[in-house]
């Protein structure tokens, strides 16, 4: 994965990590949508794990800035620039198997 000038809260692969950790209560949402089904417009109900607020309630920053940090400090990924971007270049299943650990660890 090839992070280009992003912002560390933005490291989304990190989603699959909240399913795979093993935390008790993952804070939920139900999103309702509008799509187009066989017979003209449907509306679809779907729920999934909170994506945009966290799967716990955590203070300060967002977690996923937390773990990306503390990943790359265990010396895994390659930092540098690309262009005028500093981009981080990351073995995502590594970081996936890292923040579900993280995420275990801390919020069970």
């Amino acid at each position: 994965m090839l992070r280009l000038g992003a912002s560390p809260d933005t490291t989304t692969v990190l989603h699959f990590a909240e399913y795979l950790a093993d935390v008790p209560n993952k804070q939920r949402v139900r999103r309702t949508y509008r799509c187009q089904g066989a017979d003209g417009l449907e509306t679809r109900v779907i729920e999934c794990l909170d994506d945009e607020h966290g799967i716990v309630d955590w203070p300060g920053e967002d977690y996923f800035a937390t773990i990306l940090r503390e990943y790359l400090a265990t010396g895994n990924g390659s930092r540098g620039r690309v262009g005028q971007a500093p981009s981080e270049l990351i073995d995502a299943d590594e970081l996936v198997r890292f923040g579900a650990r993280w995420m275990t660890e801390r919020f069970r």
